[in-house]
């Protein structure tokens, strides 16, 4: 059995997304040299921020109207996923010597699956590159308690045509990866509750066709594998597996900022 698994959901509910992303996390926990990688789009667009930011300054709640607001695992700061965006996640237990390459720093880990979104983007036809030093902004504490996460660049992340495509989000848990982020193929869209984002500037949200993101991910796990030199399979999740997601997502949107504890799995994919 392959322990390279690749999922992906078409227009998911928000806390569904936020919670099967939790869950590969528990199960890699319990496996080393498990991969994960998923793909997403979201049903109703949603903000998410940082597991070490300050809920009174990330965003604006009096301008959130019926947006759920997540507060992720992750880093990062406060990102507006809408509905035309692509949202990946992979999930690392590098605890063999063949996954070697998503050993190591924060730094070293972003590099890696940077480059593998790139080789993504490229077969899209979208040059990119990669950002070798970040803004001089991002070290200001008002940028990372208030800013949204693409109104600066950091070092590692992607750019194409001067603006940044993908923000990422990581943590690391006794070594294990969780890296998740958007991908703004379309332009980057607007929310009143996020500062800093010129609405007059920012593209509107287009609807990403069933048909269209099932394209992407059909590309989306062979050109990630090949940039990291491992070959992903199609996983499916057994009912004990679709319980322990759905028990998450309940926790997720019964308490969204709260900063959760991550739980080993028992129920893993595909006997993984």
């Amino acid at each position: 059995m392959s322990d390279c698994l690749f999922f992906n959901h078409y227009a998911a509910d928000p806390y569904f997304n936020m919670a099967f992303d939790e869950w590969m996390l528990g199960c890699a926990l319990a496996a080393p040299g498990a991969m994960m990688l998923r793909l997403y789009t979201w049903r109703v667009g949603t903000i998410t921020f940082g597991v070490n930011q300050r809920e009174d300054t990330a965003l604006d709640f009096s301008k959130t109207g019926d947006t759920p607001v997540i507060r992720r695992i992750t880093g990062g700061r406060a990102v507006y996923h809408d509905i035309s965006e692509l949202t990946y996640s992979i999930v690392v237990n590098p605890f063999r010597r063949d996954r070697e390459k998503l050993a190591g720093s924060v730094s070293t880990t972003y590099r890696a699956i940077a480059e593998a979104l790139r080789g993504f983007l490229g077969e899209l036809g979208l040059a990119s590159e990669l950002v070798a030093r970040s803004s001089p902004e991002n070290a200001h504490p008002h940028v990372f308690h208030k800013a949204p996460c693409f109104e600066s660049v950091a070092r590692n992340e992607l750019v194409s045509g001067g603006e940044k495509i993908v923000a990422s989000a990581q943590r690391q848990v006794k070594g294990v990866i969780l890296q998740h982020g958007s991908i703004k193929l379309t332009g980057l869209a607007s929310h009143p509750a996020l500062n800093g984002i010129d609405t007059d500037e920012a593209a509107p949200p287009q609807v990403l066709t069933k048909e269209r993101f099932d394209d992407l991910a059909s590309r989306f796990p062979g050109a990630v594998g090949s940039g990291l030199g491992v070959t992903f399979t199609a996983a499916e999740v057994s009912g004990d597996c679709v319980k322990a997601v759905n028990t998450l997502a309940q926790a997720v949107s019964g308490n969204s900022l709260l900063r959760r504890d991550i739980v080993k799995q028992t129920s893993l994919p595909n006997g993984l």
